[in-house]
C-alpha cells in the first residue's frame, strides 16, 4: 500500500464527483471481432508490468491510499454510441480499477479503453494500452516474435523496470522539484477573454462530442507551407475559430496546452507527468501572416518547455498536494470543499495534441483504427486533435448544446486551405470518480 505520488494525488483531489471527472477514453476499432477472454488475459498480464497502474484506491485513516489489485479487468458490455455507458471508477463497478473496457453491443469489431486521468497522461496510458494490445495479439498469434529492443523502442513494456518503485517513477513532481530556487519573475499577463456559456448543471454527467476529420497530408502541407509545425498551426486555427464563435476579435485568448515532459527531465515515469504551456493568442497575432502567427506560437512553445519553466509548475503542485496531505482535515473534507468551487480557470480553452495513435506495423494485423476523447468537464469546452494514419481529427468536448464553435473552426479550417468534414457524435455520458464509494480500510 502507498500514498500517491503529488502528480496522481492532485487529480484525485480536483476531479471528485459527477460533472467533475477527468474521463480519457481510446476508442478502437479491431480488424476482427473482439474477443473478449483474450482482452481479459492480456489486460492482466499487462498490469502485471505495470504495477504503478494494477491498484485500487481506498481510504484509509481518512486519506487516500493506493493497494495493490489483482482482480481481473471489467469489459462492460453496452450500446456505446448511444452514449449511455457512465461507471465509477475505483470501487465495485470496475473491480476497483481506475480503468476498465466498454465492448459495443452493436459492433462487435469496437472496444474502448477507458481510464481516470489520476491513473496517468496519455503518454503513459498510451504505453499501457499498446501493451495490452501487444499482449492480445500475441494471445490469438501464438508464434508472433518480437525483440525487447523493438517493444522497447515503440513503448510497450516486456519487464518491470528497476525503477519502478522509486521516488522518479512514482513521484516525479516531488523528485524533479527539489531545488526551487531557480524561480521566474512573474510577468504582468494581458486581461485575457474567458466564454461564458450557458452550461449544463454542475452535476451533469452528459457531455456534447463533435468530431472534424481533415486529410492529414492537407495539414501537414499548410504547416510546410507556413514554415511551422502543428502544434502552432492548431493554435492558429483553433483560436481563431473561438474568437470568431465569440466575436472577441479584439480580445486575447489564453489557449492551455498540456505538454509531456518527460524529455525535459529525462525521465521514464509512467504516472501523470506533464504540464501545460500557455499561448497567449492576442489580436494583433490572429491578423498577422499564419507564418508570423505561428513562428510567435513556436517561440512560446519554446520559451515554456524548459525545465526553469517547468519546474515552478512542479513545485508549486507538489507544495500544493503536500498541503493538503499534511492538513490533517482529510482526503474527503478536502475533496468536498474543492467539488464546491466554481471559479473559472484562468483560460480561454484547452487544446490537447498526443500526436500520431498510430500502433506499431507488428499490431496492424488486429487494429484498423484508433480515436481519442478526453472529457474534461472542469471546463466548458476542450479539444483533442490526433492523427491516425492519414486521417487528422479534432474532437471537441463541450458541456453545453450548439453546433457554433466547430463550425467556426471548420471555417477556419477552410480559410487555410483545408478541407473537412463536421460530425455530431451526440451526447455521451462520462464515466465519474466518487471518492464516497472508494473501499475503506
Amino acid at each position: 500500500m502507498r500514498r500517491p505520488g503529488a502528480s496522481d494525488a492532485f487529480m484525485y483531489y480536483v476531479n471528485v464527483g459527477p460533472g467533475k471527472t477527468m474521463d480519457c477514453r481510446m476508442i478502437l476499432t479491431l480488424n476482427e471481432s473482439l474477443d473478449k477472454d483474450a482482452l481479459i488475459f492480456a489486460t492482466g498480464e499487462a498490469l502485471k508490468l505495470f504495477p504503478e497502474f494494477a491498484v485500487r484506491p481506498v481510504i484509509k485513516d481518512n486519506e487516500l491510499y493506493f493497494e495493490e489489485n489483482s482482480e481481473p479487468v471489467v469489459i462492460y458490455t453496452a450500446d456505446d454510441k448511444g452514449g449511455n455507458v457512465s461507471l465509477d471508477y475505483g470501487c465495485e463497478d470496475t473491480n476497483g480499477h481506475i480503468l476498465y473496457f466498454i465492448a459495443d453491443e452493436n459492433d462487435d469489431k469496437r472496444v474502448t479503453f477507458c481510464y481516470f486521468h489520476g491513473m496517468s497522461d496519455f503518454a503513459g496510458a498510451n504505453m499501457l494500452l499498446k501493451t495490452i494490445l501487444y499482449q492480445y495479439t500475441k494471445k490469438k498469434n501464438p508464434n508472433l516474435t518480437v525483440t525487447e529492443d523493438i517493444l522497447a523502442s515503440v513503448g510497450i513494456r516486456s519487464i518491470v523496470p528497476d525503477i519502478w518503485q522509486s521516488e522518479e517513477n512514482l513521484d516525479p513532481y516531488t523528485f524533479f522539484s527539489k531545488n526551487p530556487d531557480n524561480k521566474n519573475e512573474i510577468e504582468e499577463q494581458p486581461e485575457v477573454f474567458i466564454p461564458k456559456m450557458d452550461r449544463y448543471p454542475k452535476n451533469s454527467e452528459y457531455s456534447q462530442i463533435f468530431e472534424i476529420s481533415c486529410n492529414g497530408i492537407d495539414f501537414k502541407n499548410v504547416t510546410k507551407l507556413n514554415q511551422t509545425s502543428f502544434a502552432p498551426l492548431l493554435v492558429s486555427i483553433l483560436s481563431k475559430g473561438v474568437a470568431n464563435h465569440f466575436s472577441a476579435a479584439d480580445k486575447t485568448l489564453a489557449v492551455a496546452f498540456p505538454v509531456d515532459i518527460r524529455k525535459i527531465y529525462g525521465a521514464e515515469t509512467v504516472v501523470n507527468f506533464s504540464d501545460a504551456v500557455m499561448f497567449m493568442s492576442s489580436p494583433e497575432l490572429r491578423q498577422a501572416s499564419v507564418s508570423e502567427e505561428c513562428m510567435a506560437y513556436r517561440n512560446m512553445l519554446d520559451e515554456q518547455r524548459t525545465k526553469e519553466h517547468m519546474g515552478e509548475f512542479l513545485y508549486n503542485k507538489k507544495e500544493l498536494v503536500k498541503g493538503w496531505q499534511n492538513s490533517g482535515t482529510g482526503y474527503l473534507t478536502i475533496g468536498e470543499e474543492i467539488a464546491k468551487q466554481d471559479d473559472p480557470l484562468p483560460f480561454s480553452f484547452l487544446i490537447t495534441y498526443p500526436g500520431r495513435l498510430d500502433v506499431p506495423d507488428f499490431l496492424q494485423s488486429e487494429i484498423a483504427d484508433m480515436n481519442l476523447e478526453s472529457v474534461i468537464s472542469t471546463v466548458d469546452f476542450a479539444f483533442t486533435a490526433y492523427t491516425y494514419g492519414d486521417t487528422m481529427k479534432i474532437r471537441m468536448v463541450q458541456n453545453f448544446d450548439g453546433d457554433g464553435i466547430p463550425k467556426a473552426i471548420q471555417n477556419a479550417l477552410n480559410e487555410n486551405g483545408i478541407e473537412s468534414k463536421l460530425t455530431s457524435l451526440g451526447k455521451r455520458r462520462q464515466n465519474c470518480f466518487r471518492m464516497e464509494k472508494l473501499k475503506r480500510i
